[in-house]
């Protein structure tokens, strides 16, 4: 899919060319005006009407301005003026519109009916000045234009392209923004990615280009982006050299069509987390980072609450530092109080650490992670390994490789037998950079080893959803998995289980498509995110069998 688009943006950088080469096919040798061939005032004495004065006005029709060129209109002194229209016979190319002196001057219209294109605009000097561009197959260009006839200053290109039905064709983008020479390369605008709305992707972003519609790398911006767990995200965007769109700057990332609670960002397990609003630094950290407001609401929507601090993350690690006024407030939260941040993970791991902490693990199964392992989503995991492994969960959504470190020294669960370890994607997934990543969890996995020298301890890999809005994102998670693959048998220290190949099919083909694994089973998605009980079913018996092959071969 990527290279074919690639090929379609290669032919757009030579739009205006063409524009340029048959706009001059159509004006014929003899014009020395423009290279465009919009000037008609050098006519023949014998092509020309007989007249004995000047301002003679005559109108014509089928008028043969000379072998190429055939007029109906008004001609004064032999020249166009007014209105009419100009046909050039062997090209069959067309204008209709308003003339001065015999050259393209006002409103007018050129059809190159050859191509199917057309141009309606305003015409000074016999050359557009500003009008719209429309190319046969629905494209189109909106706004200034040089003396050359190439796009040149404030212009909108639409490549709406439709398919047979009406609808927009899945490439469709337009900018919106500066042109030089007939270009956007190294000017500013905006580019809309996604013409219909729809899925997860970058949306737009508002920056400097390098092309049709490319954006140029390395660069700070502002966009809008739509996640697969369906939060959206608006401000501060850097456009990394290697081509990820990194939340960096001031935004607002929306979450409340996620499956995030108020618990999560520290307010009530009953709320939802309606939005964030403040600062982002996922070029250093993660993505929330800086001075900030959580937005709570209830179920509806309606607003219960805020709570503004230092955030990192959904955690709040201090308070607000910035200058504060009550105004900042979003409109609909001014009348709610601001609530009194509680730490949702620490919450829940207090209750595990209650519930747990007291417990003989010495054959026990320990389960920590992310929601993927918690027991709202892999819920038949202790029941799965019941027979030969008595499972405790105590996975936490949300959390990442580093919260995980910094709990070490609270675990207090004896010592168990087994450790699945499940973290990583929320590290990725949050915008940390991938070596970051790789070493928090490398890190979590030797610290486990020091503290639970007995155990044996697995890592079980990160699943990647039908993240194709964003390719980055899953070529990040699988380098994950397979540097913490090759990390488990260079240390010694735990063992790698693959539940990431179970969810691929040789033979269902699907849209998304890895050479090594065959295609993934996007049915096995709640939200692309998150697994069904079926995924679950196939992923859990990956695990089972893993640790039933280890624990035999002991």
């Amino acid at each position: 899919m990527k290279r074919k688009r690639t090929i379609k943006l290669l032919f757009l950088s030579m739009l205006s060319i063409s524009l340029l080469a048959i706009a001059a096919a159509c004006g014929g040798e003899e014009n020395t005006e423009t290279s465009s061939g919009t000037n008609v005032s050098d006519t023949s004495s014998s092509s020309r009407p007989d007249s004995s004065s000047d301002g003679m006005e005559e109108q014509v029709t089928d008028y043969m301005l000379d072998e190429e060129r055939k007029y109906t209109g008004t001609l004064v002194d032999g020249k166009p003026e007014g209105e009419g229209t100009l046909e050039w016979v062997l090209t069959n190319c067309v204008y209709t519109g308003e003339f001065s002196n015999g050259v393209y001057e006002g409103k007018g219209v050129f059809e190159w009916n050859s191509t199917g294109d057309k141009l309606e605009g305003i015409f000074s000097c016999g050359t557009p000045i500003t009008g719209k561009y429309t190319y046969a197959n629905t494209m189109s260009y909106e706004g200034e234009f040089n003396t050359e006839w190439k796009f040149e200053g404030e212009g909108i290109f639409d490549w709406n392209t439709y398919n047979a039905d009406g609808s927009v064709k899945a490439y469709g983008w337009k900018y919106e923004g500066e042109f030089k020479n007939g270009s956007p390369e190294g000017c500013r605008g905006k580019v809309t990615f996604n013409q219909e709305g729809k899925g997860e992707g970058v949306y737009w972003f508002e920056g400097e280009m390098s092309g049709f519609p490319e954006v140029k790398k390395g660069q700070q911006g502002r966009g809008y982006i739509v996640y697969p767990d369906k939060s959206t995200y608006e401000g501060g965007i850097y456009y990394t050299s290697e081509g990820e769109w990194i939340r960096y700057g001031e935004g607002t990332q929306n979450f409340f069509y996620t499956t995030f609670t108020g618990a999560s960002a520290g307010g009530e397990a009953s709320d939802k987390i309606y939005c964030y609003v403040g600062e982002f630094d996922g070029r250093n950290y993660s993505w929330m980072y800086g001075n900030g407001v959580m937005y709570f609401s209830d179920i509806s929507g309606n607003p219960t609450g805020y709570i503004k601090g230092t955030w990192n993350g959904l955690i709040r690690v201090g308070p607000y530092t910035a200058p504060w006024a009550e105004e900042q407030l979003l409109d609909r939260w001014k009348d709610t109080e601001e609530l009194t941040y509680t730490d949702g993970y620490l919450s829940l791991f207090n209750e595990y650490m209650d519930k747990y902490g007291e417990t003989d693990m010495a054959d026990k199964l320990l389960m920590l992670g992310d929601s993927q392992f918690s027991k709202e989503c892999f819920s038949q995991a202790t029941d799965l390994f019941a027979d030969e492994f008595s499972a405790v969960n105590i996975a936490i959504g949300g959390t990442t490789s580093a919260w995980w470190r910094d709990m070490l020294d609270e675990l207090i669960l004896g010592a168990p037998k087994y450790i699945l370890v499940h973290v990583g994607g929320n590290d990725i997934r949050t915008g940390t950079p991938l070596e970051t990543a790789v070493r928090d969890t490398k890190n979590l996995i030797d610290e486990l080893a020091v503290k639970y020298p007995r155990a044996e301890i697995f890592y079980v890999s990160g699943i990647v959803g039908a993240f194709d809005y964003e390719q980055a994102f899953d070529e990040k998670l699988i380098s994950l998995n397979d540097q913490m693959e090759e990390y488990a048998e260079e240390s010694g220290n735990f063992e790698y289980i693959d539940v990431f190949s179970v969810l691929y099919s040789v033979e269902n083909k699907s849209n998304i498509y890895d050479e090594r694994f065959g295609y993934l089973q996007e049915d096995l998605f709640t939200d692309r995110l998150h697994l069904t009980k079926a995924a679950y079913d196939l992923w859990g018996n990956a695990i089972k069998q893993s640790l039933l092959q280890f624990t035999n071969g002991k």
